[in-house]
């Protein structure tokens, strides 16, 4: 996969913002895709880098955001400076459990799908860990309740167009995950209130959500 990547950012670098299959037998039109590389590609000829310089930049930068995200993150859910520092550390070097099931012939997913740990999504591509940062920016907007809503909806969008451009099927993830938490929260709230006020203490999420898919589309 890495050499593929190479070679959508040798087309940005070519000058090209539409992505071509150059040795199938119809290549047919330059179409919008693999944009994030392409865009690589122009920087890396921008300032006159090489494409691997430049792959690897991205990556380490995608993954300092990744890891950043993540503590911001921690401090919105967890109150005690103890609590976040060791879910932090698990973040930035913990994994699965999957190593125990080695001996037996079986591979947990920990080992096999880079985008379950954060370290090995950092070190498997440039997109996976900017990815995982968008991914996290969306859950800070929804949770944190100190920062304005407008400037909320404006991250959610924000990160939700990073995520529709970098990887946009996990995109999917953070709005059904946020209406489902919704949806879950009218219904507990539902007990001894009038149904319009408990669903206007929803509205913040659903704006949050509602500025992610606006942007995503």
């Amino acid at each position: 996969d890495g050499f593929s990547y190479l070679a959508k950012m040798r087309q940005g670098a070519l000058g090209a913002w539409g992505f071509l299959l150059p040795y199938a037998s119809a290549p047919g039109e330059p179409v919008l895709l693999f944009v994030y590389y392409l865009a690589l590609g122009h920087l890396a000829r921008l300032f006159g880098l090489p494409l691997l310089y430049t792959y690897h930049a991205a990556r380490l930068l995608g993954t300092l955001l990744m890891f950043l995200a993540a503590y911001a993150l921690l401090e919105v859910c967890l109150q005690q400076a103890r609590a976040r520092w060791a879910a932090y550390v698990l973040i930035l070097f913990g994994s699965g459990l999957g190593w125990l099931g080695l001996p037996f012939g079986i591979w947990g997913n920990d080992l096999l799908v880079p985008e379950a740990i954060p370290w090995f999504a950092g070190m498997t591509n440039a997109h996976f860990p900017l990815a995982s940062a968008a991914l996290l920016g969306i859950f800070y907007a929804l949770l944190d309740r100190q920062t304005a809503q407008s400037r909320r909806a404006m991250l959610a969008a924000g990160c939700s167009l990073v995520l529709a451009v970098v990887q946009p099927f996990v995109l999917l993830v953070p709005l059904l995950a946020a209406a489902g938490w919704g949806v879950v929260e009218i219904w507990r709230g539902r007990r001894g209130r009038p149904l319009i006020e408990v669903v206007r203490g929803q509205l913040d999420t659903a704006s949050i959500v509602g500025a992610a898919l606006l942007a995503s589309l």
